[in-house]
């Protein structure tokens, strides 16, 4: 996967994760340090919240 790929999956992840957290009336959501997009995700989920 190119890092543009990743970059776009995280996005999508992240704001799918930011809906579900909201819908659960969750105060957020905690991104792992493991995994290939690990660090993708965090960046995106600091963008989405």
């Amino acid at each position: 996967m190119s890092a543009a790929q990743a970059r776009r999956v995280a996005v999508a992840l992240a704001g799918g994760l930011a809906s579900m957290a909201s819908w659960l009336e969750l105060c957020g959501i905690s991104v792992g340090t493991r995994g290939d997009l690990a660090g993708e995700r965090r960046s995106a989920a600091k963008r989405v919240s």
